[in-house]
Parts: structure tokens; sequence; C-alpha cells
């Protein structure tokens, strides 16, 4: 529980200091706007700092609306909209993959942290970034024994060593969750070619 506290208060001191210096853009910025319509470098500048600026609110509304690590009913294909969203400027991720949300399955709802989804899913990611590029992967909701499930889903010319599979397998490196604890489980689907991540 400490560490979930100091990754919260970690965060909220961030957007603190980050909003003093962007207030200080914002106003000059707006000011030099004004003074000068014509400069379009101004009204870039500007911008970027409006969109700064509702990332931070964005986050700050998360933190305080709920904890990353606290456990909710969650829509997992809403929830995948969300993450592939972000994903696409992750530029760690980005370049290696191109991720195709499967909305078959229209509604799955399961009892699991934001947090635990998002460590799972983008741990599978960057381990797999280990190996290949420019991969497409299929993804979405399903279910798995009765239980809600994420997946990573590949072409079928993609053959993952055992070694590979093993490594996907793991849980995420956290010292926020105990791995008894941790609500999300990898499991391979050999015949589907496909990674879960079982919410038990």
């Amino acid at each position: 529980m400490n560490d979930k506290i100091l990754v919260r208060h970690i965060l909220e001191g961030l957007i603190h200091n980050l909003n003093n210096p962007l207030n200080l853009i914002l106003a000059y910025s707006h000011r030099l706007r004004k003074e000068h319509p014509n400069i379009d470098e101004i009204d870039k500048i500007y911008r970027a700092g409006i969109r700064i600026d509702n990332m931070l609110k964005d986050l700050y509304s998360q933190l305080t609306e709920r904890s990353f690590a606290l456990k909710q009913e969650i829509s997992l294909p809403k929830w995948m909209d969300q993450e592939i969203g972000y994903l696409q400027h992750y530029l760690p991720i980005k370049h290696h993959f191109r991720l195709y949300q499967d909305k078959a399955l229209k509604e799955c709802v399961a009892s699991v942290s934001a947090m635990e989804l998002s460590m799972w899913f983008e741990t599978a990611l960057l381990r797999l970034s280990m190996w290949y590029e420019n991969m497409d992967i299929r993804t979405g909701a399903t279910t798995h024994e009765g239980c809600s499930a994420i997946f990573l889903a590949f072409n079928q010319e993609i053959e993952l060593s055992e070694e590979q599979i093993d490594i996907l397998l793991q849980m995420p490196e956290s010292t926020m969750f105990e791995e008894e604890s941790f609500g999300v489980h990898g499991i391979w689907v050999p015949e589907q070619n496909k990674i879960l991540g079982v919410i038990r």
C-alpha cells in the first residue's frame, strides 16, 4: 500500500511542478498571440501548451476520481479503446506494432484495476518488441473458462519459441503488486496463436 500512495504523491507533485512553468508559457504565448497575430509559431506554442494543460488535467482527474491500483468494474472493450489510443503515441511500442482491435465482444466487464491491465498489456508488448518490429497484432476482450480476458493474437506465420512464450507469460515486474495477488494471469493458446491476460 505504501508504494501505491508514494506513486500517487509523486504524480501529484509532478503535475503541480509542471503547472507552474506551463502557466507562464500559456500566459506569455497568449499575450504574444494578441500582439503578433500573424506569427504562426506563437500560435503553435500556445496550442501545444493548451494540449499539455489538458493532458495534466486529465491525469489529475484520474488520480482524484480513482486509484490506479484500485479494483473496479471495468468495461474491457472501452478500456482497450483508451489503451490503444494511448499506445499510438508511446514511442517504444508505436514503431514496432500495428494494433487492431477485435470488437466482436461488445461488452465484457471485469473487476480489476486499470493499472494491472495496463501493466500486463504493455509489458507483453515491450517484451515482444525485443524480437519483432512492424508486426500486426489483433487484440481485444474475450472470455476464457468463465473468466474475462484481454488478448494479443498473432498471424499464423509468427512462431514464438517456448522460451519467448515463457517470458511473455511472466508477471510484470512491480513492487506495487504481489505475484499471488496480481489480477491478470497470462495463458498461451497455441491453436489460436495468442496470449490471454485472464482476469481472476
